[in-house]
Parts: structure tokens; sequence; C-alpha cells
């Protein structure tokens, strides 16, 4: 009696077709999925790299608007500090604060506080200085 070899044949090749069918799609979807993955980490990155850039470009564009009120703020803001290394006039700047201490309420001190802020470019009280601007 022969063997039918190519019976035999057709068998295992029908028993593991199947098998090997299931193990090539597993490969494709895992490619695929690698695929997303990385697709996913350049978009990621390429965001992280605009956001970078337009930071960059507020900041560039934050010191081409600087003026005489920048540096006029500034002179106001460390004349207290100098002055207190002056001799005689640091009982003044100790005075003039305890009477700003005393007399001005909150809601002052927090707008004197965001307009140095938006003065000098802080990004969060410029969020301030743009609420009445529409986008």
């Amino acid at each position: 009696m022969s063997i039918p070899w190519s019976l035999i044949g057709s068998g295992l090749k029908f028993a593991f077709g199947g098998i090997v069918d299931a193990i090539k799609q597993k490969r494709v979807i895992d490619q695929r999925e690698t695929a997303a993955d990385h697709n996913l980490q350049l978009a990621i990155t390429q965001a992280k790299i605009a956001k970078a850039q337009k930071d960059g470009e507020w900041e560039v564009e934050a010191v081409k608007n600087s003026g005489w009120k920048d540096e006029a703020m500034f002179v106001i803001v460390m004349a207290p500090l100098v002055m207190c290394f002056i001799p005689g006039l640091a009982p003044y700047v100790w005075q003039g604060f305890k009477a700003l201490d005393n007399a001005l309420p909150d809601w002052w001190r927090w707008m004197v506080m965001a307009t140095v802020g938006v003065s000098y470019g802080l990004k969060p009280f410029t969020k301030l200085k743009n609420l009445g601007k529409s986008k």
C-alpha cells in the first residue's frame, strides 16, 4: 500500500495553514500598531516644537514692543531699593511703604501687580490684558 503523500501534504497544509495565516495577521497588526505609535510620538514632538517656536516668537515680540514705559516702570520699582542705601532716605521709604500697606485696598495692589506684570510681559498677566479682546 502506498502512502498518499499528496493527501497528507494537503491535510497538513489545511490544518496548519490557519495557524500560519493567524501568525501573519498578528505580525501585520503589530506593524500597524508600531507605525501608529510612531506617528503619535511624531505628532506630539511636532506640537512641542511648534509651541516652543511660538513662545520664542512671543518673547521676541515682547522685547520689540518694550519702550520708555518699561524703563520708567523699572526706575520706579527700583527707586525704593536704591533709596534704602542712601543715608537719610531709608526712613522715608519705610514710611511710604507703611502708608501704602495701611491705605491701599487689595484690589489696588492686584491692579498694580497686573500692570507691572503686563508691562514686563509676564505671560500669566498678559492673559488679563487680552480678556476684553476678541480672538
